[in-house]
């Protein structure tokens, strides 16, 4: 959604602490393939985040929801949607923006309508959500939304920026390239789109993700605490 959105690391293909590939057996060599992802895919990436990436504050609002939150990336024209088929059966995906001003204002006019009534329905099942909503993201979400619709008016940046947003690998392909594959096939696209330089957090407490990014260029820039709390490291890559 708007704002500063985090990035929860890949349990699912991260597994602790990244082992090495010398220190692992090489698995037997397997056709992995990457597409742009479909409004059909959009159940099952729900299912995949709400599996792996199951810290996050969209998870606790249900699959409804984050069903609804995907759609936004797929209908974006500045977002990048990408879906891993391992031996043609679904293993990953990651969305990201080639402009995330862009795409904020996307949202921000198209789809608040709809993100906004299946989050108030997930909240209203939810009293204990509802104030920590309230507490931690009302106000932010809300300037977030007037920021969004007034940048249409606002000088374009002299460099623009992607944020890689979330992904997400299947347990069956672990240690099988898929991270690596859509995090470069990522890139490539937004290289091709002119963007800038991509970001993305990660959490301090999660070293394996953090040399899994390192061991493909990205950089740490900064440190911050998250609004759920924790320290999160903010990574870039220039294109």
């Amino acid at each position: 959604m708007l704002g500063s959105i985090k990035l929860w690391e890949l349990d699912c293909y991260l597994d602790g602490d990244l082992r090495r590939m010398t220190d692992a057996p090489k698995p037997e060599a397997t056709t992995v393939m990457l597409r742009v992802m479909e409004l059909s895919d959009v159940p099952l990436v729900a299912e995949l985040h709400r599996r792996c990436l199951h810290q996050g504050f969209f998870v606790d609002l249900g699959e409804r929801f984050l069903g609804h939150y995907y759609r936004t990336f797929v209908t974006s024209p500045a977002a990048v949607t990408l879906v891993a088929e391992r031996e043609g059966v679904f293993a990953g995906f990651l969305v990201g923006t080639v402009d995330e001003r862009v795409h904020r204002r996307h949202v921000a006019r198209l789809d608040r309508g709809r993100l906004a009534r299946a989050g108030a329905l997930s909240l209203t099942l939810r009293p204990r959500l509802t104030a920590k909503f309230v507490r931690t993201r009302a106000r932010r979400y809300a300037q977030g939304l007037d920021r969004a619709r007034q940048s249409g008016t606002e000088s374009r940046p002299s460099k623009t920026t992607g944020v890689l947003h979330h992904m997400a690998v299947n347990d069956t392909a672990r240690r099988s390239g898929v991270g690596r594959m859509l995090v470069d096939g990522y890139a490539t696209l937004a290289r091709t789109q002119g963007t800038s330089r991509l970001t993305l957090e990660a959490r301090e407490d999660n070293p394996g993700a953090q040399r899994f990014y390192e061991d493909l260029g990205w950089t740490p820039r900064d440190k911050h605490a998250g609004v759920d709390g924790g320290e999160w490291l903010t990574y870039g890559l220039d294109l």
